[in-house]
């Protein structure tokens, strides 16, 4: 597989623009949530929370099934994610040039 161009360098630089980005859109909300090991019930759980304050007017994730989607088009560009025995999911590792089979 290609390499994607990318404007991360590596995990480190991945994870420090999340924790850094401001929340202006519902998209880097609910990406920083993957920071954090949580059950996708627990991530749709805090993204209604989100719409109901912050992103009232978004209907952007609206299922979980949505949710799996996003995780699988940020796992084809080099997110990795870990699943735990207690089917929690969280963010990594970041490489684009051996990208992770999806979780779902």
């Amino acid at each position: 597989m290609s390499r994607i161009k990318s404007k991360y360098e590596n995990f480190a630089s991945l994870k420090k623009h999340l924790q850094s980005a401001e929340s202006k859109k519902l998209t880097i909300a609910v990406d920083k949530l993957f920071l954090k090991a949580r059950t996708l019930t627990e991530i749709f759980a805090s993204i209604k929370e989100l719409k109901e304050t912050a992103f009232a007017e978004s209907n952007d994730f609206r299922s979980i099934a949505i949710v799996k989607k996003h995780i699988r088009y940020r796992q084809a560009h080099g997110w990795q994610f870990s699943l735990s025995k207690a089917k929690k999911i969280r963010l990594t590792a970041y490489d684009t040039t051996d990208l992770q089979a999806n979780l779902f």
